[in-house]
């Protein structure tokens, strides 16, 4: 997960993103690389940002990502940031 202060057309923006691997792939001439995929959780100009709404978004990724964990399985939390937040990027690395 990235906090992190952002300038879009003039105005300071607050964007929590989250970026995880989703795998890998072999490429003939370059061999293995990672895929990862980023999802924006929250993006809102800092004069409208809302302690509670962060507050919410971080106390349902804590939940979801507690019970990803104590399952052992973190399809669980991908599932839960696929549904409910937008992709931003998938790159390889």
């Amino acid at each position: 997960m990235k906090v992190n202060y952002v300038e879009t057309d003039g105005k300071a923006h607050l964007r929590v993103t989250f970026e995880y691997c989703e795998g890998e792939h072999y490429y003939k001439y370059s061999g293995w690389k990672r895929i990862w995929t980023i999802h924006t959780l929250y993006d809102e100009p800092l004069d409208k940002t809302n302690v509670d709404d962060l507050h919410r978004l971080f106390a349902d990724l804590v939940r979801v990502w507690y019970e990803s964990h104590l399952r052992r399985n973190r399809d669980v939390l991908i599932k839960y940031l696929k549904q409910t937040f937008e992709k931003v990027e998938t790159f390889n690395q």
